[in-house]
C-alpha cells in the first residue's frame, strides 16, 4: 500500500536509530494502525505525527494543527525531526508547543522565525484567564 510507504519514509526521518514504523491497514468500514514494539505514550504520539504528516503530504488537506499536548510526551530529539519536517512543507501548519528551550537551537530557531504569536503568563491570547 502506497501510503505505508510515506509512513516508512516518515518514519526514518522522525528517528534518527532505526525504529519499526507504524503500519496502516484499510477496511471497507474500518481501519487498523498496528505500532510495533513500543506501546507507550511517546511512541503512541509519534505515530500520530507519523499518519498526520503522512496524510498531510499526500492529500490536498491545507492544514495541520498540532496542539503541546502531544510534544510534551515526544522525545526532544523527535520533536526536533518532527519541526524539520513541518519546516520543509509549502502548506501551512499550526502547532502549540511549551519550553522551547528543551529543544536543539536548530528547532529553536524554525519556531522563533515562522512564529506568529508567543503567549505567555502575562501575554494572553484573551481578555480572561482561563485557567482561573
Amino acid at each position: 500500500m502506497w501510503i505505508n510507504k510515506k509512513i516508512i519514509s516518515i518514519n526514518e526521518k522522525i528517528h534518527t536509530e532505526k525504529r519499526r514504523a507504524p503500519e496502516l491497514t484499510l477496511f471497507e468500514k474500518d481501519y487498523e494502525y498496528k505500532v510495533f514494539d513500543n506501546t507507550g505514550t511517546g511512541k503512541a504520539y509519534t505515530n500520530l505525527f507519523i499518519l498526520d504528516i503522512c496524510i498531510f503530504d499526500l492529500t490536498p488537506l491545507p492544514i495541520l494543527i498540532h496542539d503541546s499536548v502531544l510534544f510534551k510526551n515526544v522525545e526532544n530529539s523527535v520533536v526536533d525531526n518532527i519541526i524539520e519536517l513541518y519546516d520543509e512543507q509549502r502548506k501551512q501548519t499550526f502547532i502549540s508547543i511549551d519550553e522551547l528551550n528543551k529543544y536543539s537551537s536548530t528547532t529553536q530557531e524554525i519556531l522563533i522565525t515562522h512564529s506568529v504569536i508567543q503567549l505567555s503568563k502575562d501575554k494572553l491570547l484573551f481578555d480572561k484567564d482561563w485557567r482561573a
